[in-house]
């Protein structure tokens, strides 16, 4: 699974979310939510920093360190209000979707396009 898809998913599990949901999660609301972020400098900046916090939450998690994981937790929410409820309303529409299903796989290859950004 690539790092975008685990981010988003990740982000989906840990952080409440404040946006209305999509019905469903497609490639083409993806794409929406990828030109929304590429468009700004600053959502940019905030979705490769929340790509290294949920490495950083991944490590702590093996290492059992839940105080790690709720300070990190918390920079996550902040991050993802950064990003805007297009974000956020994206990404609980994910939470129902099969992470091995090819609408899935379709996002995640959609998502990459930050990934990118990131370097």
């Amino acid at each position: 699974m690539k790092p975008a898809f685990v981010a988003v998913i990740a982000v989906a599990v840990l952080v409440p979310l404040f946006a209305q949901a999509q019905q469903k999660a497609t490639r083409e609301g993806a794409q929406r939510v990828v030109n929304v972020i590429k468009a700004d400098k600053a959502k940019i900046r905030a979705y490769c920093d929340l790509a290294k916090i949920v490495e950083q939450i991944d490590e702590a998690e093996r290492k059992n360190d839940n105080k790690r994981v709720d300070q990190l937790s918390d920079q996550m929410e902040a991050l993802e209000k950064k990003l805007g409820p297009e974000y956020a309303g994206f990404i609980e529409a994910l939470n129902d979707m099969d992470s091995n299903s090819k609408d899935a796989q379709e996002i995640d290859d959609t998502l990459s396009a930050l990934d990118e950004m990131c370097g």
